[in-house]
C-alpha cells in the first residue's frame, strides 16, 4: 500500500468514525427519589408539580445531549 493511499484510508476512517458519533442514539435516565415520600402523601396537586419536574429535568437534559453537550454538564 503506498503513502497515498494509506492517508486516504486513515481519512476515510477517521471522518466514518466523526460521523457514527454524531449519530448515537440519546438515552437519559433520571432517578425519581429514593422512596424518602411515599406516593400516598402526596396531594394531587404535589405529584403534578413533582412529574413535571422530572419532565422537565428529561427535556433540559435531552437539548444538553442533542446539542453536543456531556452528560456531565
Amino acid at each position: 500500500m503506498n503513502k497515498k493511499t494509506l492517508i486516504a484510508a486513515i481519512g476515510f476512517a477517521i471522518s466514518s468514525l466523526s460521523a457514527m458519533a454524531q449519530t448515537q442514539p440519546i438515552a437519559i435516565a433520571i432517578h425519581g427519589g429514593a422512596g424518602t415520600i411515599e406516593k400516598s402523601r402526596f396531594t394531587p396537586e404535589q405529584e403534578k408539580a413533582y412529574r413535571a419536574k422530572l419532565k422537565e429535568a428529561v427535556e433540559v437534559g435531552y437539548k444538553v445531549l442533542e446539542s453536543g453537550g456531556e452528560s456531565l454538564d
